[in-house]
């Protein structure tokens, strides 16, 4: 009966632009899954810890170079369907001068996090590969830059709402990544760089195939806007900075457990954080196709409460299978070598709960226009976060990690939920 009636709020086209995303997002798990196993199995704890460092840099570059633009794209493209050509070639000039002043900074931060700060914390589990991150990380913003540039042309399919040939295009890039990394396990050294240019050859894939499916693509240099690029940039900062700093609030702790105790209990969290990471899909597919509705006043207290129970029905049976099937589950999704991560994926699984209902608090905020009030929090967490895990990663490594992201998930809800009464109220 609750499905039947949160089914009521969504239109033909949205019920099926959100069956789509399910689909999608279903295969692209289970690919990611497949993937992350074959990664964390070849390359062990410590190293593993490295490419996970690696991609979690990658992906704030990312989030650096798209600067919000890929959500408002779709809003202002659907206001000026005329414009969609001059809006789309100025969005990506101003991602390519973000990723090209963003690049030389992040890799200033990585060298002194990973070399100057981590040698004077003096942490006695580096395995002395610090030298190459930099070469690495390089290496991988290739794939930033190819993405940056696919996602932009996914603005014109989302405005079109023709999201099958972006699916056809990730599930396929996806499964390909599957393929070149079971080529890189059977037959190869099984290197950090070789996986690396196996996500790029992936990204490489993805585009291309963006390029060809999508047939209303157009950039032209004389299109270029001074005006607009300030406006664009004005507009979206909020919504860059509030993307940027949830980003690194689920991430950021790979980095403390690594300057604190070194690549091997970074290789030991990295499990835990990427299963954690990998269940905000499930949220944000609910959220996404319902957002436009839940953002009408007059529906927004009739469907709040029973998203809020079906986030914690499903949440809670998440969270109560990781706990039963810890073991089972590490050894799937990433090896036995990862068996003592056990504990920090059970400590990492409370979280789940506070993980869903801060997706549907947060969408919350954003549709009454208070995305500045999202900022605040998030940013607020994010150096409670830091705080925290400095001290409890230091003195219990991944395992402080672990608890400290339980806290500052609960910290963000409560503080979600307050924001959301006032605004109600």
């Amino acid at each position: 009966m609750l499905q039947l009636k949160i089914r009521d709020i969504y239109h033909n086209k949205t019920l099926f632009n959100a069956l789509i995303l399910l689909a999608s997002n279903s295969l692209t798990f289970t690919f990611a899954i497949v993937s992350g196993y074959l990664v964390s199995s070849s390359l062990g704890p410590s190293e593993f810890g490295i490419y996970s460092l690696i991609t979690f840099y990658i992906l704030i570059l990312q989030n650096i170079t798209d600067f919000g633009l890929n959500i408002n794209g779709v809003k202002y493209v659907l206001r000026n369907p005329e414009k969609s050509k001059k809006i789309i070639t100025n969005i990506l000039i101003i991602k390519y001068g973000i990723f090209l002043f963003s690049l030389p900074v992040l890799s200033v931060v990585i060298f002194f996090l990973h070399n100057i700060f981590h040698e004077w914390l003096n942490s006695s589990n580096s395995s002395g590969k610090n030298i190459l991150f930099l070469p690495l990380f390089i290496l991988a913003s290739l794939n930033v830059l190819m993405l940056s540039t696919k996602s932009t042309i996914d603005i014109i399919q989302q405005a079109k709402h023709r999201n099958i040939p972006r699916v056809i295009s990730d599930v396929s890039g996806n499964f390909i990544k599957v393929i070149i990394f079971i080529g890189i396990y059977i037959f190869t050294s099984r290197s950090i760089g070789l996986f690396i240019v196996g996500i790029n050859a992936t990204a490489l894939y993805m585009l291309l195939s963006d390029f060809i499916l999508c047939k209303d693509f157009e950039f032209s240099l004389k299109e270029v806007d001074k005006t607009l690029i300030r406006n664009l940039i004005k507009l979206t900062k909020y919504t860059a900075a509030l993307m940027i700093i949830n980003y690194m609030l689920g991430e950021v702790n790979k980095v403390i457990v690594f300057v604190t105790n070194g690549d091997y209990a970074t290789g030991l969290y990295s499990p835990a954080q990427k299963i954690f990471t990998s269940l905000a899909i499930v949220p944000n597919t609910i959220m996404i196709p319902v957002y436009t509705e839940f953002a009408k006043k007059n529906r927004n207290f009739k469907y709040k409460n029973k998203l809020i129970i079906l986030f914690l029905v499903i949440s809670i049976s998440i969270t109560i299978f990781t706990l039963v099937f810890t073991k089972q589950i590490l050894l799937v999704t990433s090896g036995n070598q990862y068996i003592e991560s056990t504990n920090t994926l059970k400590i990492v699984s409370l979280s789940f709960p506070f993980l869903f209902l801060n997706h549907l608090f947060g969408y919350s905020l954003i549709a009454k226009n208070k995305e500045r009030n999202y900022l605040y929090i998030s940013l607020v967490s994010l150096l409670v976060n830091i705080v925290l895990g400095i001290v409890l990663s230091y003195r219990y490594a991944q395992n402080g990690a672990a608890i400290s992201l339980i806290i500052t998930e609960m910290f963000v809800t409560v503080s979600l939920i307050i924001n959301d009464k006032e605004l109600d109220g």
